[in-house]
């Protein structure tokens, strides 16, 4: 019994060493540079949400925040990177969205799983994606896209950034819901595939809306509907998809922050607490509104169930839209 007793308290013991030994880590971090990896090339969308924060939690930290680019695979190399490093706050991943939480459960090749190896801490902000085609397209809507794809099936094309990506699913979604065959063609990133949707080679692409903006303000694109269940402030005349005609559509490029699989619970409080002060700057905040990204701050146990949600979502649209993401 005494034996027993023993056993017992020094479990305790041990378990109070390590809660305070874990409290005096959360106190002292960060004491060097954290890494945010962006699984994307420099100047998207995600580097227009990331290098804001990075900047100010330098500044609160009094240690560098640094964005590190690790393009590749829709964004599987740099998630990959994270996934395998050490759980104590210093290598981070800022993406999210519907490539990651998706397509990744549907590729042969992947070393990690999207959600269980990862330590979600913090929903930031969410941008709605623009159904945008060439001034050649002879479709002023969404209905007379439909006709259009309906009459020659197949032989429309329509660019993404990759497959498995948000653009690529984006578009998935719509055409299964609204009955239509596009011919996917899936580019190295957004700035080729916007280069091609631009010139007319690929006349039909679901970009963010970050990206068209100007394009769409100047001509050079038609915007025939915004991906989110409300319009876009940045463009309000342009309808939503639902509204258009595909009835419930409902589809976000939204941005988070994640940790390695085992981050201790009050290193993830920290960096929660300390992103969501920088993201409600003025200057982050006037930055994002320019760029028509609205912040969405969801606490770590909130973004964790939207997080599995979104998987679900989108893993049914890989499913049911036969889409190909090795």
């Amino acid at each position: 019994m005494r034996a027993l007793m023993n056993r017992l308290l020094h479990g305790v013991c041990m378990a109070l060493a390590l809660s305070a030994a874990s409290a005096t880590f959360a106190q002292g971090y960060p004491d060097r540079v954290v890494k945010f990896v962006v699984p994307f090339s420099a100047g998207g969308v995600s580097d227009v949400v990331s290098r804001p924060i990075a900047h100010r939690l330098g500044q609160m930290w009094g240690h560098q925040a640094i964005i590190e680019n690790r393009p590749g695979a829709g964004g599987m190399i740099g998630a990959d990177v994270v996934a395998k490093a050490k759980p104590d706050g210093y290598t981070l991943l800022l993406s999210g969205s519907t490539h990651f939480v998706g397509g990744t459960l549907h590729q042969k090749t992947i070393t990690f799983h999207p959600i269980d190896d990862f330590t979600p801490i913090a929903h930031i902000a969410e941008q709605p994606g623009v159904l945008a085609v060439h001034p050649s397209v002879a479709a002023k809507s969404l209905a007379e896209l439909i006709a259009l794809a309906k009459a020659q099936p197949g032989k429309l094309n329509y660019a993404s950034s990759g497959n498995g990506s948000s653009q690529h699913l984006f578009a998935a979604m719509l055409f299964g819901m609204v009955g239509i065959e596009l011919t996917h063609v899936p580019y190295k990133g957004s700035g080729p595939a916007l280069g091609d949707l631009l010139s007319g080679i690929v006349p039909v692409s679901v970009p963010s809306i970050s990206n068209v903006i100007p394009h769409i303000q100047g001509g050079k694109l038609r915007a025939l509907g915004v991906t989110s269940i409300r319009r876009a402030a940045t463009l309000p005349e342009v309808p939503t998809l639902s509204e258009a005609g595909a009835r419930g559509y409902d589809a976000q490029l939204w941005f988070a922050v994640l940790g390695p699989k085992g981050l201790p619970a009050n290193i993830v409080n920290k960096i929660y607490e300390s992103v969501a002060m920088a993201v409600r700057h003025p200057d982050v905040l006037k930055t994002y509104a320019q760029q028509g990204i609205d912040v969405h701050i969801m606490p770590p146990a909130e973004f964790a169930q939207y997080f599995k949600a979104e998987s679900v979502k989108w893993n049914r649209v890989v499913k049911e839209a036969g889409v190909s993401i090795d």
